[in-house]
């Protein structure tokens, strides 16, 4: 089982480096600098914000508003 482990490393790496060439080349097309990172804003983690709102809701209902 390994060997086959090793074979698939092995063709993945190949892949990488492939890929990675590719990306070299169309950085170069652009002028873009090879270690410049793409402007991709953070992924959000957690609840949707409509979440939130409900659950507000729903403490409104159940302490209600003093004075």
């Amino acid at each position: 089982m390994a060997e086959g482990f090793d074979g698939i490393i092995a063709q993945l790496e190949r892949q990488k480096s492939a890929i990675g060439e590719v990306l070299a080349a169309l950085r170069d097309i652009e002028g873009i600098p090879g270690n410049a990172v793409p402007n991709v804003p953070a992924k959000r983690k957690g609840r949707p914000p409509a979440v939130f709102s409900n659950r507000s809701e729903g403490q409104r209902k159940r302490w209600p508003q003093r004075g």
